[in-house]
């Protein structure tokens, strides 16, 4: 019998150690040192049954009849983001549609809410196309007017917004959850190609992707 992260987790190697997300629970974790030690040999194909069971235990590892599959979170980061693009100008229509999704995305990421939230853009994703010039086009409409809108800014619920506002147009992008150890940190963005869409290419390369829809 096999393990393999249960549904809701994904996870990543940091300096620091291996940090999970728990996406059901809306909540990180680091596994301690000796925690640590005993996921690595899982991950080489060491480690004892018995050892694993405190991860089944706590909803982390589930055993599977199937194949192994714990691997961890992976993403390139691009290499730019849309602010060395020719800004757009803002407008009365697109503000009311950068508004509309902006509430609605604050509105599904309470934490309540935030897998069923992820889960249903991941399914949307599937079926949307990459076009980079018409994704970048609309990131770059989307921030022009974003700083119209009542809501402060956040980088899930700003991410979030940007990836409904795309579908809406049968467009495609990766959403993508990073963290850093040392202290603690965590932040997402939107990407497409070559470009970070929600926040500078400078902000999302200092984390270590966790969790890429």
């Amino acid at each position: 019998m096999n393990m393999q992260l249960s549904p809701g987790i994904s996870y990543c190697r940091t300096p620091h150690g291996f940090v999970f997300l728990d996406l059901r629970r809306d909540r990180y974790f680091q596994l301690a040192p000796c925690e640590g030690d005993i996921f690595e040999r899982l991950l080489r194909g060491e480690a004892a049954e018995g050892a694993l069971q405190p991860f089944v235990d706590a909803e982390i590892l589930q055993r599977v009849e199937g194949d192994f599959a714990c691997a961890p979170a992976e993403a390139k980061i691009a290499p730019d983001d849309i602010y060395g693009l020719e800004p757009v100008r803002p407008s009365l229509a697109v503000a009311f549609e950068t508004g509309y999704h902006v509430l609605c995305a604050r509105s599904a990421i309470r934490a309540a809410r935030l897998e069923t939230a992820i889960v249903a853009l991941s399914r949307r994703k599937a079926k949307a196309r990459w076009d980079l010039g018409a994704i970048t086009g609309a990131a770059l409409r989307f921030d022009a007017n974003r700083s119209s809108i009542p809501v402060a800014r956040r980088c899930l619920i700003d991410s979030v917004a940007l990836m409904r506002m795309l579908l809406a147009r049968g467009l495609a992008a990766d959403l993508i959850f990073g963290v850093r150890t040392g202290p603690f940190a965590a932040h997402c963005w939107l990407q497409a190609g070559d470009h970070v869409l929600t926040c500078a290419q400078d902000e999302a390369r200092n984390f270590t992707p966790i969790l890429v829809i």
